[in-house]
């Protein structure tokens, strides 16, 4: 999943946490094993979304380089 973006006025209404739910219904109709995303170190606010969400964070770390 990419750029999971929810409107500033909708926020806190449960907007975010339903497009992650219609995203891994999509992902288990395809056969998927699993739904990943990424975000900001310090984008808290979402950190606690997806920490409802799953079991825990992930082990991978994710780099880039700017070129």
């Amino acid at each position: 999943m990419n750029d999971l973006f929810v409107a500033p006025q909708a926020r806190g209404r449960g907007v975010g946490r339903a497009l992650i739910e219609a995203a891994a219904a999509v992902t288990r109709e395809r056969g998927a094993a699993w739904l990943e995303w990424s975000t900001a170190p310090d984008n808290h606010t979402a950190q606690r979304l997806y920490d409802s969400l799953t079991d825990g964070k992930s082990s991978w770390l994710s780099y880039e380089l700017e070129v």
